[in-house]
């Protein structure tokens, strides 16, 4: 099995049988402390989560694994328009989704409402994620307000869920949600624009 950096920049061919736990750490030991993990790329397959588990069903079948990692300015900057791309696309579906939790939303509603809590819980983490790295953006104080913002409006809506309270839901979606995704979307906006080139947010 071959493990390939960012399109051959180191290559480490392995000739034993190896466990999903040990093969994880010899792909973080191939990226090293200068690099952040991005994703794999198994079969054709891109994998961003849940590496263990798709590794333990498939590893017998695995010969190659290309390894992907960010420089930590190009991994803000993509986790930046990965959350910008997600807004922009969500923002379409919310009002639809309002209206029909204001009335008598069906099964497919309800899973649209589960992929917008999965989304929340997203960009939480991409938050809590671009935290821990110095190279963050510079208005990196509005970030914080917003991410507890999302916070808030998630327990929120696990409260409204618990209470099955179809116009509260909607309410929240319609009144807290969707503004708060509005003010993320200036807040990044504004990083991109005032920090310059994409390779160079800070």
């Amino acid at each position: 099995m071959n493990l390939i950096l960012n399109n051959n920049d180191k290559v480490v061919s392995i000739d034993r049988e190896i466990s999903p736990n040990e093969l994880i750490n010899e792909i973080n030991n191939l990226i090293g402390d200068e690099l952040i993990f991005s994703h794999v790329v198994i079969n054709g397959q891109e994998i961003y989560s849940n590496l263990e588990e798709f590794l333990a069903n498939n590893i017998k079948e695995t010969e190659k694994i290309e390894v992907i990692a960010r420089t930590r300015k190009e991994f803000v900057h993509e986790s930046l328009l990965s959350a910008k791309n997600y807004l922009a696309q969500t923002n379409s579906l919310i009002d639809d989704i309002v209206s029909q939790f204001y009335s008598n939303p069906s099964s497919k509603e309800w899973g649209q409402f589960g992929h917008l809590v999965d989304g929340l819980q997203w960009l939480t983490q991409l938050i809590t994620n671009m935290d821990g790295i110095e190279e963050r953006p510079r208005n990196w104080g509005e970030y914080v307000e917003i991410h507890q913002k999302i916070q808030n409006v998630v327990m929120e809506l696990g409260e409204a869920v618990e209470q099955k309270d179809n116009t509260l839901i909607g309410d929240i979606i319609n009144y807290e949600m969707k503004p708060t995704y509005e003010e993320l979307n200036t807040i990044i906006s504004n990083t991109i624009n005032n920090e310059g080139n994409s390779n160079d947010v800070n």
